[in-house]
C-alpha cells in the first residue's frame, strides 16, 4: 500500500516491483496525479527501455492523458514501436487497476557525425540569480507537484529546477517533460485569486528537442491562447543555460466558472 514503511520520500515515484507508488507530491491542482509527474514517470520508463536498447537520445515525446490518474499505484508497460538503424519509437501506457490513463510515444535518435555545425558550448543565462516565483499560497500545507520544484523568472523566461525529481533515474527526457507541462499554468489568462476559468486542463503534451538537455535547469517561454468556445492550446520555447533546445504543446480543455446560486 501507499503508506507501507518501505516508502521513501526521495522522489515523487517510488519503484515497487512492477509498480509505481507515488508520494503525496504527485498530486495535481485539482483530484489526481498531476499532467507534469505522470509525463515525467512515462519518460523514466521509456528512457530506461532506450537505454537498453542502446537507442540514442530522446528528442520528442507525445503524452495524451485519457482520463484523471488516481494518486493510487500505477504500472507502466512499455513497447517497441520500431526499431530502426538510427531511430527507435517506443511507446509506453500507464494504467491504475487495470484502466489505462495515459499513453506516451517517444523517439530516439543514435548520433552520428554529419558536418560543421557544433553543440552549443557557452552558458548564456544565469538562471539561479533570477527573481524567484512563490508557490501559490491557495494551497496552503497540502503537498502536490508545486512543492517538488523551484521556479525563477527573468523577463519572459521560467527556469525550473527540481528540488525532488520525478524519478530514479532522473533523465534528461523526463525532465523535460515533468517541467514543460507548466506551461499552460505559467502563462494563464487569470491568477488564482481572480479566476476566469474553472480550470484549463490539458489533454496532451507533446515535447519536440534538437539535442539533448545540458544541466538541471530547464527554461520556458510559454504563450496561451485560450477562446470563448472553451478551446485553447498552450505552446512554450524550451531551452536550457546554453540556449534554445524546443518546443512544448498543449491542447486546453477550458471550463467554465460555474454562476453561483441566486439567492431565494
Amino acid at each position: 500500500t501507499l503508506g507501507s514503511t518501505h516508502m521513501s520520500t526521495s522522489s515523487v515515484y517510488i519503484r515497487d516491483g512492477d509498480w509505481w507508488l507515488p508520494n503525496p507530491e504527485a498530486k495535481g491542482p485539482f483530484p489526481g496525479q498531476h499532467g507534469g509527474a505522470v509525463a515525467g514517470v512515462l519518460a523514466v520508463c521509456l528512457e530506461a527501455e532506450a537505454a537498453q536498447l542502446d537507442a540514442g537520445v530522446g528528442l520528442q515525446c507525445s503524452t495524451i492523458l485519457l482520463r484523471p490518474v488516481p494518486l493510487e499505484r500505477c504500472k507502466v508497460a512499455v513497447s517497441t514501436v520500431r526499431a530502426g538503424g538510427r531511430v527507435t519509437v517506443l511507446a509506453a501506457a500507464l494504467s491504475v487497476d487495470g484502466t489505462d490513463c495515459a499513453h506516451s510515444r517517444a523517439i530516439f535518435v543514435r548520433e552520428a557525425e554529419v558536418g560543421h555545425w557544433p553543440l552549443p558550448a557557452n552558458e548564456l543565462y544565469r538562471p539561479a540569480d533570477c527573481e524567484v516565483v512563490p508557490k501559490p499560497a491557495r494551497f496552503g500545507a497540502t503537498a502536490w507537484f508545486r512543492d517538488t520544484v523551484e521556479i525563477r523568472r527573468a523577463q519572459d523566461i521560467f527556469w525550473l529546477r527540481s528540488m525532488k525529481p520525478v524519478a530514479e533515474p532522473f533523465t534528461p527526457l523526463a525532465r523535460v517533460c515533468a517541467h514543460a507541462d507548466w506551461s499552460s499554468g505559467l502563462s494563464r489568462h487569470d491568477t488564482y485569486d481572480s479566476p476566469k476559468l474553472a480550470g484549463f486542463p490539458n489533454a496532451d503534451l507533446s515535447i519536440h528537442l534538437s539535442r539533448s538537455i545540458k544541466g538541471e535547469w530547464v527554461g520556458l517561454r510559454p504563450r496561451s491562447y485560450w477562446y470563448t468556445n472553451g478551446m485553447g492550446m498552450a505552446d512554450a520555447e524550451i531551452l536550457d543555460i546554453y540556449g534554445p533546445l524546443g518546443r512544448a504543446c498543449h491542447t486546453l480543455v477550458l471550463m467554465p466558472l460555474r454562476s453561483p446560486p441566486s439567492p431565494t
